[in-house]
């Protein structure tokens, strides 16, 4: 299962017909704004549904130091239907199921320095009652318009029960995309091996993949990678093309590059 968020990680906004609560908690406020009197809160996981048609008079505002916006919001609490607004910041960006295991991404915060901010993320696996089974923050960049996520089984590692993959990316020629995996023991989220690709119409492209053992092509406990190049000169003609591979050993607990 995939989710994708497309509107521009820094808006925060989430065009979708249903959204899922990423913060501890989120207020639920009678009216858009941080004035506005606080008529209920929804608790972590909790899912609410969009108003629709109401895109057009959605109104920003900043906190933790990034822009998100008031949403109108249907749900329900203790069986009856409530509505209100809620900040878009607390919910999740993406949010991925499987089996009892649930799988968020939401904001986290801006990091700012003299050439460049830094968007930081935050990563959580809750389970079927929503209880935090981990968290962690991951940085995306300053040039990440987009995010993806992916869930799946353990693609035949030894003592991983999901893999799961977080993908940040940028519209401009140049800006690469990121592919973060983790896996789940049961018990604890470890860091995978990492890829990325980036391209520049016209001048050059570079791709890395990785290949599970459970996939076409795959070895027991190992990551292969395969690297693959080309540049062009003026005319579109490609000049140089590259092309390798490598291997990444998991024994069960860490991985190693060989």
């Amino acid at each position: 299962m995939a989710q994708e968020y497309c509107i521009g990680v820094l808006s925060g906004l989430p065009f979708k017909d249903s959204v899922s609560v990423f913060a501890q908690t989120a207020f639920i406020r009678k009216e858009a704004s941080l004035n506005s009197e606080v008529v209920d809160s929804v608790s972590m996981g909790s899912w609410l549904k969009v108003v629709p048609n109401q895109y057009d008079n959605l109104k920003l505002v900043r906190v933790s130091g990034y822009d998100s916006y008031w949403l109108p919001v249907i749900y329900q609490n203790d069986g009856q239907a409530r509505r209100g607004f809620v900040w878009s910041g607390s919910l999740a960006i993406t949010d991925n199921r499987m089996d009892d295991k649930r799988f968020m991404v939401g904001m986290g915060y801006i990091t700012s320095t003299s050439d460049q901010s830094d968007v930081i993320v935050k990563c959580k696996m809750l389970d079927n009652a929503s209880n935090e089974l981990w968290t962690e923050k991951l940085n995306i960049g300053h040039e990440a318009i987009s995010l993806n996520t992916n869930m799946w089984d353990g693609m035949g590692l030894s003592n991983i029960q999901n893999v799961v993959r977080v993908i940040s990316s940028g519209e401009a020629c140049g800006v690469p995309t990121n592919y973060n995996y983790f896996g789940w023991t049961g018990s604890t989220m470890v860091r995978l091996p990492s890829r990325y690709s980036v391209a520049d119409a016209g001048s050059y492209y570079y791709e890395e993949a990785f290949i599970f053992p459970s996939e076409k092509g795959g070895n027991p406990n190992v990551i292969i990678k395969t690297v693959k190049s080309e540049e062009y000169d003026e005319n579109d003609k490609p000049i140089k093309k590259k092309s390798s591979k490598s291997e990444f050993v998991w024994d069960g607990k860490t991985w190693k590059a060989i």
